[in-house]
């Protein structure tokens, strides 16, 4: 996988990569990669990026941030329940930002995703 950079992707001929807001188009990426390639979306703290993200042809999305994280300390931060409401896109979902096994573990429920 490559961040940021599905040009680059294509060009290593890796498995796929994943683009924030600023990285490109989703759909154009998704055309240069192929059917089976993977292409990840971040959402940030947003449903209606990962529905746009869905139809543009995503393989998953990551919400993000939950917890302050000392990367990136000004990201926006998700509310866990964005996990639950986004369950019907069908694709995999995925939480980032200063997730810990000690945070992480007080608001963690498992939710059925469907990754192959």
């Amino acid at each position: 996988m490559i961040n940021d950079d599905w040009r680059l992707a294509v060009e290593l001929g890796a498995e796929g990569a994943h683009l924030g807001e600023d990285d490109g188009q989703l759909a154009e990426a998704r055309a240069a990669l192929g059917p089976h390639g993977l292409l990840g979306a971040s959402c940030y703290n947003t449903l209606a990026l990962a529905e746009s993200a869905a139809m543009a042809g995503a393989s998953y999305v990551a919400f993000g941030a939950f917890f302050v994280s000392g990367t990136k300390p000004l990201a926006r931060r998700a509310d866990p329940a964005l996990l639950r409401a986004s369950a019907g896109l069908g694709l995999p979902r995925v939480a980032i930002g200063g997730i810990t096994p000690d945070n992480g573990a007080s608001w963690w429920r498992p939710v059925p995703t469907c990754w192959p």
